[in-house]
C-alpha cells in the first residue's frame, strides 16, 4: 500500500492468482477534517469502531462530507 494506491494478489477462478490494484483519490485537508468531525460527534460509529465494526452509517457520514468510498467506474 502506498499514500493512495492498493496492490494485492488476489485468489482467482482460472489462474492461482491474479494481481489487483486499487486508486484512491487523495482527500484534502478541508474533507478530511469534515468527516473526522462529524465522526467524533456520532457515540454509536465511535462505538463500533472502538469494537472492531464498521458502522453503515458511516458511509452517509462520508456521502455528506462529499468523500465517495465505493468507486464509480472499474478499468
Amino acid at each position: 500500500m502506498t499514500k493512495n494506491e492498493i496492490k494485492a494478489r488476489v485468489t482467482g477462478n482460472y489462474d492461482p492468482f491474479y494481481a489487483v490494484k486499487i486508486k484512491l483519490p487523495q482527500l484534502n485537508a478541508e474533507k478530511k477534517n469534515a468527516f473526522l468531525d462529524a465522526v467524533v460527534t456520532s457515540p454509536l460509529i465511535i462505538a463500533r469502531l472502538a469494537a472492531r465494526e464498521l458502522d453503515p452509517s458511516i458511509l452517509e457520514v462520508a456521502d455528506a462530507c462529499g468523500i465517495k468510498v465505493f468507486p464509480e467506474k472499474m478499468e
